[in-house]
């Protein structure tokens, strides 16, 4: 349950840091 959302906002992170 913690695991996935944190899964998930490690994903948008990296997805933003990679853009950027």
């Amino acid at each position: 349950m913690g695991t996935d959302g944190l899964a998930s906002r490690l994903l948008a992170v990296v997805a933003v840091s990679s853009n950027v």
